[in-house]
């Protein structure tokens, strides 16, 4: 029974929320199944995927811990502006909006649920996934929210935080 315990623990945390100490790191949003990064569109209004450019600033995003560090704003390093979800309508594409920053709006925090390796990104506002609008390759996709979509194991709504050295 102790060892059912055991496992069942640490399966649990692993599958439990970025821990707090991830507060203040700046990571490029990448996706598992597009190999992309997450970045602003050229009005820097919108959130869409592009090629990998380590060099690029743009596809740089701080995590910013709030509520005692159970969610996150993701702020563009290079703009200043945190990802939005604009509404409760699924697909809606994501939004950028200059980040509050002493008291962070409801649409721009985020739980970052941790897999084994990757991680699902959910609006505290939505309660939708960010993904990949409809499972799209090229450069300049926009990066929506969506219901949860586990079932297909294409990996749309799976993200890898690649730390930035």
């Amino acid at each position: 029974m102790q060892r059912f315990l055991l496992v069942a623990s640490l399966l649990v945390s692993m599958m439990t929320s970025a821990p707090a100490q991830e507060n203040g790191k700046v990571y490029r949003l990448k996706n598992r199944m597009t190999n992309k990064y997450v970045s602003p569109d050229d009005s820097g209004e919108k959130a869409v995927q592009q090629s990998n450019n380590p060099q690029e600033t743009s596809q740089r995003w701080k995590l910013v811990a709030a509520r005692g560090g159970k969610v996150f704003q993701i702020i563009n390093e290079e703009t200043g502006k945190a990802l939005v979800a604009p509404s409760m309508e699924a697909t809606a594409q994501i939004q950028l909006r200059d980040a509050a920053s002493e008291k962070p709006k409801r649409d721009e925090l985020w739980t970052i649920e941790k897999g084994v390796v990757n991680f699902k990104i959910k609006s505290h506002l939505s309660g939708l996934y960010l993904e990949v609008f409809n499972f799209e390759r090229e450069d300049g996709v926009p990066i929506t929210q969506q219901t949860l979509n586990d079932s297909d194991g294409r990996g749309n709504q799976i993200w890898e935080l690649v730390p930035v050295e």
